[in-house]
């Protein structure tokens, strides 16, 4: 099978698609941009809501456990809440932890996005124009 010129240059094109995509490191930094760091608030956010439900849950476990055991009911109570509270903990913590820590590289656009507008009177006419950059 024989491809020629045309058919290699989209063999090559594909594969430095595919490395692009699969997370390799462009060489520089792009023309018109400059890198950043940013927060990752995805884990922030995630591990910062677990960890509250993890941590009322555990509360209300324990203050239940307590209610019963001080008016003598037999039972303790409260593990239905104590030990998903735990668990939400053990995983909300680690996870808030990485999202605190954690830093992502992007890159950022040096020029900012903008609206233009013109105008263009004349003795017959008048004309607005409004234009996006992105």
């Amino acid at each position: 099978m024989t491809f020629g010129k045309a058919g290699i240059a989209v063999c090559v094109a594909l594969s430095s698609t595919f490395a692009t995509l699969a997370g390799a490191e462009p060489v520089g930094t792009p023309a018109g941009y400059h890198p950043e760091t940013r927060i990752r608030y995805g884990p922030l956010i995630g591990g910062g809501i677990t960890t509250g439900i993890g941590g009322l849950m555990l509360v209300s476990g324990i203050d239940q456990r307590n209610h019963r055991s001080s008016h003598g009911e037999p039972g303790s109570g409260g593990e239905f809440l104590i030990i998903p509270g735990i668990v939400s903990l053990a995983v909300g913590v680690p996870l808030l932890a990485y999202g605190l820590l954690s830093r992502k590289d992007v890159y950022v656009r040096d020029s900012g996005s903008r609206v233009q507008v013109g105008f263009a009177l004349d003795r017959q006419h008048a004309a607005v124009g409004l234009s996006y950059i992105f």
